[in-house]
């Protein structure tokens, strides 16, 4: 613990934040395992089990309803053209609203890139 307090001090924001994210993603994890372990069910708060989830459930509609996962991928392009659209327009009303449209837009392409994964199976 000395030995990273040495390292914490003189580290600068880039390093800051990578040392707070793998903090966060570590008690997240923590959170899971635990809840797991006393549930026998995840929360699904950790980035990785929130992909996993999300895959599974728009393969399942792909299985179930291929109509609506046809419409669900147009839906996710026409998101990622109509934010981006907005942003290049500067339509946003302050630098929060845009961080939090170029949050769905990388939420929109997480899903994109879930949906070829799915498409390409």
């Amino acid at each position: 613990m000395r030995d990273m307090d040495a390292v914490l001090d003189c580290a600068d924001d880039a390093q800051a934040t990578i040392f707070v994210d793998a903090d966060t993603r570590n008690h997240l994890s923590f959170l899971e395992l635990s809840n797991y372990e006393k549930n026998k069910a995840f929360l699904y708060l950790h980035p990785l089990l929130q992909a996993y989830k999300l895959e599974v459930e728009l393969n399942q509609l792909r299985v179930n309803d291929p109509d609506m996962f046809m419409n669900q991928t147009v839906n996710i392009k026409n998101n990622i053209a109509r934010y981006q659209s907005m942003i290049n327009n500067n339509k946003y009303k302050n630098e929060d609203e845009k961080a939090n449209w170029l949050a769905i837009i990388k939420d929109c392409y997480l899903k994109l890139s879930i949906v070829k994964t799915l498409i390409s199976k």
